[in-house]
């Protein structure tokens, strides 16, 4: 699901994915490039979308962080300044 705000300061967006999520001991992991968490054989991808996401987002000097839900899947939180 996607949601977007305007906040006082910037556009808020936020996904919110219902896959496996990422353990707490992977978050620095998570925004690098072609570093996959979890096998090939467990989740497909290429492991590159979050690392794009990334470098998109610093390019509009905006900031990228997500909250992990275990086993519930993750909230990515986008802000972009105005």
């Amino acid at each position: 699901m996607i949601h977007y705000s305007e906040e006082p300061k910037c556009h808020l967006f936020i996904v919110d994915d219902n896959g496996v999520g990422i353990d707490s001991k992977s978050h620095k992991e998570v925004f690098r490039l072609v570093d996959r968490l979890k096998s090939t054989e467990q989740i497909i991808g290429s492991g590159i979308g979050l690392a794009l996401c990334k470098n998109i987002v610093l390019k509009h000097n905006g900031s990228i962080q997500f909250v992990d839900k275990l086993g519930e899947g993750v909230r990515i939180e986008v802000h972009i300044a105005f």
